[in-house]
């Protein structure tokens, strides 16, 4: 657009900050400004208008999605702000945080980490793993992240737990997007990536009715929720498709104990358990041992990464982990605080391994496997 359009174009803008913000816009989808702008001093002289106008002009760019603006870091464009934007590298490289609880020592957490900085760094961006304390409430404090340590970030993925509201506040001060890994927040939206946990529920559920369970549990692991609650939804859908009555079994909001659990099972017990969380195998197998309780068969939907059904020989539904760090890599690129904040749910598929096959069933009672959705 030559000069003379251009004030053609704004002939019917009342108000200079409008005007100013035009030209910003242009400035940006020509790539004459492209990663941090100059400072509003700068801007000012440049586009002859004083501080508050070009502020003003920079909100409006800003709630639009074509800015990012970082307290105490400045003004950028975002990578998403317009469709020639879209789908290139960042003009700066930028550094995010991989925030864990520090009592995690599964390996699931630094295992997905890894693979999400390796789909990061060819495109010159970093990432750094930060273990945090919990909160009694089992929740991740953020006593420990100063303003001036989150400004060394570009944005947070948090896997696994829920963060404090002192955190949170922290992370909303500061306008950096957050990725939730594996969990939600149950009263505050922010971006995530999710296993499909109610159509894991449901094929898993199928899977044990198909081989004759008729005595069929679900039981999550505390420390999942509130993400890990879906299943529910898919466990009860195929029990009651199947004529069957659902009994989930939940335990405490602390660690997982099998033995109440299953001893309040004692008069009517359970032929196989969906476990929610391989954490809670083991203590459902010692419970079952020590209540004398034979032939239970265990499945699973594990965390991302968590190698525990292959060792433990589980049958599992489970989701491509790289398919997960790509999904991280790209909302954390993408994200912006003034942008909707999108939710990914990741398919899986069973991995057969065994573990469910049923003892003596009558043949009457064992079906053959057809398409399961829920």
């Amino acid at each position: 657009m030559s000069h003379s359009d251009s004030e053609r174009g704004q002939a019917g803008l009342s108000y200079k900050y409008q005007r100013v913000r035009e030209r910003l816009r242009q400035a940006v989808e020509s790539g004459e400004l492209t990663g941090k702008l100059p400072g509003e001093r700068e801007l000012s002289r440049r586009y002859g208008a004083n501080p508050k106008t070009i502020n003003k002009a920079l909100t409006d760019l800003a709630i639009e999605g074509l800015l990012v603006r970082h307290v105490g870091r400045g003004t950028f464009v975002s990578s998403s702000g317009t469709s020639e934007e879209q789908g290139r590298v960042h003009s700066r490289p930028l550094k995010f945080g991989y925030l864990t609880p520090v009592d995690n020592a599964r390996g699931c957490a630094q295992e997905l980490c890894k693979r999400t900085a390796a789909l990061l760094e060819p495109m010159g961006h970093g990432m750094e793993p930060l273990s945090l304390p919990v909160e009694p409430s089992g929740e991740l404090s953020g006593r420990c992240l100063s303003a001036d340590r989150l400004r060394a970030f570009d944005g947070l993925a948090l896997y696994g737990a829920r963060p404090s509201a002192e955190l949170l506040a922290s992370i909303s001060r500061e306008h950096l997007p957050l990725v939730m890994v594996n969990n939600q927040h149950p009263l505050v939206r922010t971006a995530a990536v999710l296993l499909d946990y109610a159509q894991g529920a449901f094929e898993l559920c199928q899977h044990l009715i198909y081989l004759g369970h008729r005595e069929i549990r679900l039981c999550v692991d505390p420390m999942l929720m509130p993400a890990a609650a879906q299943a529910d939804t898919g466990y009860r859908a195929a029990m009651q498709r199947n004529g069957l009555s659902p009994r989930p079994m939940y335990g405490t909001a602390g660690p997982f104990d099998g033995g109440p659990a299953l001893a309040a099972e004692r008069g009517n017990p359970p032929t196989a358990i969906i476990c929610i969380g391989c954490e809670i195998v083991p203590a459902l197998s010692e419970a079952a041992a020590a209540l004398n309780i034979k032939d239970l068969s265990l499945c699973c939907i594990p965390e991302p990464c968590d190698s525990a059904t292959e060792r433990l020989q589980l049958t599992s539904y489970e989701a491509d982990a790289g398919l997960i760090a790509r999904w991280i890599a790209d909302l954390l690129t993408s994200a912006s605080p003034t942008r909707w904040q999108r939710v990914v749910i990741v398919p899986g598929r069973i991995a057969d391994r065994g573990s469910v096959a049923p003892g003596d069933v009558p043949a009457e009672r064992k079906h053959s496997p057809d398409v399961a959705v829920l």
